[in-house]
């Protein structure tokens, strides 16, 4: 599930079985801003990751007409 917000997107995983990889954004594996190690998720299937607005080269824009929507930079995820 992706949650946009004001400041951040928020990604929220549920597996099958307990998850203990690690996710990052394509390119940014080594840039703590951008990846997550799941090692120690032993017992959990569902995890969040939370991405700042600005960080991991995400932008948002926002757009105006009838409704005032904002809309973030697409960023692709890896997860391993």
């Amino acid at each position: 599930m992706v949650d946009c917000e004001d400041t951040m997107v928020s990604l929220t995983f549920k597996t099958r079985k307990p998850f203990t990889g690690r996710v990052y954004v394509r390119g940014l594996a080594d840039d703590d801003r951008c990846s997550r190690n799941f090692a120690s998720n032993v017992d959990q299937n569902k995890f969040s990751m939370m991405i700042q607005n600005g960080d991991c080269t995400m932008q948002r824009q926002r757009v105006t007409g009838s409704l005032e929507v904002s809309e973030f930079s697409s960023i692709p995820v890896n997860i391993f």
